[in-house]
């Protein structure tokens, strides 16, 4: 279980390292503090997911084709209790979608602190399969160099894994990734644990 500690922390790191982005920060605070569950899938106020940004040695992005959503999106999902980290629930995720084992990758971050490069929040249509509702994500986008690996997608809820080029990224977030690869001697390889 994830602890409202490490979010807030999180968030005030995040914020210190994207100062244009205290919006997305203060929205979450205030969602956090009118007391959301943002452990549980089941809250329909908005909960946190994780998500993965994988770097090849081409600079190349690992995306998964999502079935519900039915688009191309970063490998990443819920908070689990088992996770004892933002940080390990991306590695899982990462893990669980192309079968990604925690020994192919080295988690990258600003010296100091472990920080997503992205925190993005977006709303997530009604699944009636899974009996839910219309809600939002607050997902903790992390960014991961990944050594070569054979992609063994491994999750039901995606129909295809693929290395694309950053150029296939929203906007802000390919921003961030090109950002992140001028200046990617300034960030540091962490454990992904």
């Amino acid at each position: 279980m994830i602890s409202k500690r490490e979010v807030l922390s999180t968030l005030e790191c995040y914020g210190k390292e994207f100062p244009e982005e205290r919006w997305v920060v203060d929205a979450l605070i205030d969602a956090i503090d009118s007391g959301i569950d943002f452990n549980s899938r089941s809250e329909l106020g908005g909960h946190i997911t994780c998500g993965a940004i994988l770097l090849n040695s081409a600079n190349e992005v690992m995306l998964v084709h999502h079935l519900f959503l039915d688009r191309w999106l970063l490998p990443g999902g819920h908070l689990e209790p088992q996770d004892n980290s933002l940080l390990s629930c991306a590695v899982r995720e990462a893990n669980e979608e192309v079968g990604l084992p925690e020994t192919h990758l080295l988690a990258i971050s600003p010296p100091g602190a472990i920080v997503p490069l992205d925190i993005d929040h977006h709303p997530i249509p009604a699944n009636p399969r899974r009996g839910e509702g219309a809600h939002s994500h607050w997902d903790f986008r992390f960014v991961f160099r990944v050594r070569d690996f054979g992609l063994m997608e491994q999750s039901e809820e995606i129909k295809g894994a693929s290395w694309r080029p950053v150029d296939d990224l929203p906007d802000r977030l390919q921003g961030k990734v090109r950002a992140l690869l001028g200046r990617h001697l300034q960030w540091e390889l962490v454990n992904g644990r």
